[in-house]
């Protein structure tokens, strides 16, 4: 019945494969189409009377991705197989979409499937349309890590290939070594500016691990969350941000640190 190129897909964990259905079009339809590519701006501006120009203020790039798949298959399924089919695609929080696909294998969204509706020929049911809708105008890359280990300073480089235009705010995890003080990282390519802690008794003993989620400005420690240990206190609250393309790192401390992050992709549906 379909006339497609299937594509496998995994979702919230599980595998489309798992229930016999794939990313279609039914209907053998050919020619261009268009799709939303995600990424659009939204200038933020304003204007006065009398004068053509407008004061541009800066852009925002935060437009969800949003449109319609189909899911199914060249066979028919039964109302039970449906209900499940919905059960594992309509979650009450976002969940990661990996399309199975080469030039998407290193790539993923975290979306909702919405608004389902039933696609059925002579009263038999062979798939569904939802509406995709992503919590981000990108796609992403899967979690990188970079580990690093300071003994008193160093100079790094980390180049930022997001494909957002916006700063890109990693996850750190710190881990001073017996008794350290200090720890500052500087970035000259965001107008010198540092992250720094000025530890306080009790000092880091060497295997205390604080980890910055710099996203959120949560700070924590493996050590408890006593008040002697409320790091977040001996923090300069300068969250490290990452400008996009070359970051010049100048380091401080004595320390071993693990940069998690992920690239936004412009990539579209």
């Amino acid at each position: 019945m379909a006339q497609f190129e299937a594509l496998t897909f995994d979702f919230a964990n599980n595998s489309s494969m798992n229930f016999g259905v794939y990313i279609l079009d039914y209907g053998g339809s050919s020619g261009w189409v268009t799709e939303n590519s995600g990424s659009n701006i939204k200038i933020v501006s304003d204007s006065i009377s009398r004068r053509a120009e407008h004061f541009i203020y800066g852009v925002q790039q935060n437009e969800s991705q949003q449109f319609t798949v189909t899911i199914g298959s060249d066979s028919p399924k039964s109302r039970a197989e449906i209900d499940r089919i919905k059960s594992w695609l309509i979650q009450s929080k976002p969940k990661h979409l990996l399309v199975n696909q080469p030039d998407m294998d290193f790539y993923r969204y975290t979306v909702f499937f919405t608004n389902p509706r039933l696609i059925s020929s002579d009263n038999r049911q062979f798939g569904m349309t939802f509406t995709f809708v992503s919590t981000s105008p990108f796609a992403h890359t899967f979690p990188k890590q970079k580990s690093i280990d300071i003994n008193a300073s160093a100079n790094i480089i980390f180049n930022n290939e997001s494909g957002d235009i916006d700063y890109m705010y990693p996850l750190l995890k710190l881990t001073p070594a017996n008794i350290t003080q200090n720890f500052s990282i500087v970035n000259d390519s965001d107008n010198g500016r540092e992250f720094r802690f000025n530890f306080a008794a009790p000092f880091p003993n060497g295997s205390e691990v604080i980890t910055v989620d710099n996203k959120n400005q949560i700070i924590t420690s493996s050590m408890g969350n006593d008040f002697s240990r409320r790091r977040f206190l001996q923090f300069n609250m300068n969250f490290l941000r990452f400008v996009r393309g070359v970051n010049t790192l100048r380091i401080t401390g004595n320390a071993n640190f693990i940069i998690e992050y992920v690239f936004a992709r412009r990539i579209g549906s």
